[in-house]
């Protein structure tokens, strides 16, 4: 069996296991992509549900200017760029 010119098999291996091994390169990387488009997703949902908190907060409290939504949502900014941080190192050590 012949691959884009090549006669022999890899070193070390038959066909069936280097064609398996390339599969799961290519698997990879299209869970790597789906990781990096849903992370915008989940960054989005966390600061809107802190935002949503702290609106609720203010109203409950009749705290004037808005304090608690303002605080929360930054609180959920932070944390949804640590998710981010967390996922991305993940990723790069699982390459």
């Amino acid at each position: 069996m012949t691959i884009k010119g090549q006669t022999d098999p890899p070193a070390g291996g038959s066909w069936n296991n280097y064609l398996h091994m390339k599969e799961e390169k290519s698997s990879k990387k299209v869970s790597k992509w789906i990781v990096f488009t849903s992370m915008p997703f989940q960054m989005g949902a966390t600061i809107y549900l802190c935002y949503l908190l702290g609106d609720w907060v203010d109203e409950r409290l009749g705290v004037e200017g808005g304090w608690w939504t303002k605080g929360l949502t930054m609180l959920g900014v932070l944390a949804s760029l640590v998710q981010f941080i967390r996922q991305a190192n993940r990723i790069s050590k699982n390459e």
